[in-house]
């Protein structure tokens, strides 16, 4: 009930009563809760399907929020379904930005967002125990956290028109805080700080950047032994026709080109970059090639940067193949210490690859790469004037100071050749001379990179294959969110499969996140990103207003924000304010008002009496 309703009813006591009430009332304002941004997460997550998506791969009857309230009205508490208690997690993730809630705390915390009023769900429901066993009968089958996305992006796809068709796929290493002892698949791994780490597996659609398939693997998994996974992944979405991927540097291998050749039933296309460090000398051949025989040819290509700065078109593109080449090795038995002849298989394949060049990029190479041989020249002059002097006497100590030096100038260190000699009297000079051949000659490499991909160059061009890669930062974006804004390597559960569902609630946080920007475009609400929409959702708060001696509670929301209510009106979710409203409809206020009033009459013939009996 609105406050001018109650103060309405206060105004049809008697005078005196009315006096006395107004003149001791008080409005206590309660610290506000983000109940409201929790209220409406479980409606965006009902609206989209994941709710009944988990129980239904779960095998769970699902309990409804409508179910919920409609028992919790009647007197009778109901333990709500997995779906639901996941659910909860995952709007704490969307209704707290940067602040990620233990298990344990949830059940104090749902106290504070009125699960029971407003959901029908008893916060003492929400304990611990029952919350980690949900977390376990979700994670203990890989295949039901993968079951759930796959339905969840199907439905979305279908409703809203999301095209499938293309996606990215990339790891990353999560470097964990704390102790998980119980955990094999936290395992030492790549990088300086590799004690507690896992892999992560990813695989997002291009353009929604919807998480399709997310894969926690052991720590030290090589990312390029992930691809059968993640097709099999765009497989289950994916319509009927071709599908691209579109990956990074270590997916491209021979085993795994062979694996796409295999596929029978869809044809895969692929882009990635070529790992040109390994065979720099074959790549370099490559780039002579092109240089020798005049073959760069003008591209369109411009990033988003060099359209904004206005900067001309410098990219070209020069068409060749490359050659990829695995070697398998069996294990070999316990007893033997050689493998048998020809048990070694190497596998080949030879795919389309197109070398770029960045003119721009070329330009500033050697640009600093000449500020670099100046700064050396001065630097071996410094150090010449040193010699034979405090710690620079013996010709070992002179060595060791010339390779520090240059180590300071990584760009041009392999074109100076150093001679440090000693004549009869000990003494050490230094002298250099430069390799000018060389040195001219790495212009030819400046700027210059190579991309691998099996579409032919009838069906996609060389500009085409630039446009479409640089797009793959998208899923860098997605890492990026996931480790700042729900703090993907913070987790607070030891259990492998709890640990599984735990990373696998702040997928699908995500995956909200992701379609909510997406649909926010589509619907030309204007250009949104996950990190804005989560601080929009969190804003919206539940204000409750206690009126003192009264007892009654008046509730309100507050910071409620144009995005918001473009999301209720487009995706048809129930009225914040209305559910409010029927929690100040569950006080009666005028038998509050007739409460008082009975006292407050009582109060006054007792008073009456006193007098009476004071004055005889």
């Amino acid at each position: 009930m609105e406050l001018g309703a109650i103060f309405e009813h206060i105004q049809r006591l008697p005078k005196q009563a009315q006096t006395v009430l107004l003149s001791g009332l008080k409005l206590t304002n309660a610290k506000n809760t983000p109940a409201g941004a929790i209220l409406v997460a479980m409606h965006l997550l009902t609206a989209l399907g994941v709710l009944r998506q988990i129980d239904q791969v779960l095998d769970e009857e699902h309990t409804s929020l409508d179910y919920l309230k409609k028992e919790w009205a009647a007197g009778r508490k109901q333990v709500p379904s997995c779906g639901i208690q996941i659910g909860l997690l995952v709007a704490d993730l969307l209704a707290y930005p940067k602040r990620i809630a233990r298990i344990y705390e949830v059940q104090k915390l749902a106290k504070e967002w009125h699960t029971d009023k407003l959901l029908g769900i008893d916060p003492d429901l929400l304990n611990d125990d029952r919350l980690l066993n949900t977390l376990s009968k979700l994670g203990v089958n890989p295949s039901n956290m993968r079951d759930t996305l796959q339905g969840m992006t199907v439905y979305v796809s279908e409703r809203f028109k999301i095209n499938l068709s293309r996606f990215y796929v990339d790891g990353s290493v999560l470097e964990l805080d704390g102790v998980f002892a119980q955990a094999s698949k936290v395992c030492p791994g790549r990088g300086q700080d590799s004690l507690s780490q896992l892999v992560t597996s990813l695989v997002i659609a291009s353009g929604s950047r919807l998480p399709i398939s997310f894969d926690v693997l052991p720590g030290g998994t090589n990312d390029c032994t992930t691809l059968p996974k993640a097709l099999a992944a765009m497989d289950r979405v994916a319509p009927p026709g071709p599908v691209e991927w579109i990956a990074d540097r270590i997916f491209p291998t021979a085993k795994n080109i062979l694996f796409l050749q295999n596929q029978t039933q869809r044809e895969y296309r692929f882009i990635a970059p070529l790992k040109t460090g390994v065979s720099e000398k074959r790549f370099r051949e490559l780039v002579d090639q092109a240089w020798d025989q005049e073959q760069w040819t003008d591209i369109h290509y411009r990033s988003a940067e060099e359209i904004r700065k206005k900067r001309e078109r410098t990219y070209q593109a020069y068409e060749t193949q490359w050659t990829l080449t695995d070697i398998e090795k069996p294990e070999l038995p316990p007893d033997q210490t050689r493998r048998s002849k020809g048990s070694i298989i190497h596998h080949e394949v030879t795919v389309r690859c197109v070398i770029y060049r960045h003119g721009y990029k070329a330009d500033q190479a050697l640009q600093n790469r000449t500020k670099q041989r100046v700064a050396c020249d001065a630097a071996l002059e410094n150090l010449s004037r040193k010699l034979n002097k405090r710690h620079l006497q013996t010709l070992q100590e002179c060595e060791l100071a010339s390779k520090r030096l240059l180590k300071d100038f990584p760009k041009v260190k392999q074109f100076v050749n150093l001679t440090l000699s000693e004549n009869n009297h000990k003494a050490v000079s230094l002298s250099w001379i430069w390799d000018e051949d060389a040195y001219v000659r790495q212009k030819r490499y400046d700027g210059v990179f190579a991309m691998l991909t099996n579409h032919t160059q009838e069906d996609v061009s060389a500009n085409e294959i630039l446009c479409r890669y640089r797009d793959r930062n998208q899923i860098e974006m997605n890492f990026r969110d996931f480790k700042g804004m729900l703090d993907l390597e913070r987790i607070f559960v030891q259990i492998p499969e709890r640990i599984d569902a735990y990373l696998f609630i702040k997928v699908l946080a995500y995956f909200v996140l992701a379609f909510l920007r997406w649909y926010a475009e589509e619907q030309g609400y204007g250009k949104m990103t996950e990190s804005k929409i989560q601080n929009q959702l969190s804003e919206m708060g539940m204000s409750r207003i206690s009126i003192e001696p009264l007892g009654i509670d008046n509730w309100s929301v507050v910071n409620d924000n144009p995005y918001t209510i473009f999301l209720r009106s487009s995706l048809g979710l129930p009225d914040p304010h209305e559910t409010i409203n029927l929690l100040n409809d569950l006080t009666d206020v005028e038998l509050q008002i007739t409460l008082w009033l009975q006292e407050w009459e009582q109060t006054q013939v007792i008073d009456s009496s006193a007098s009476q009996y004071d004055s005889g």
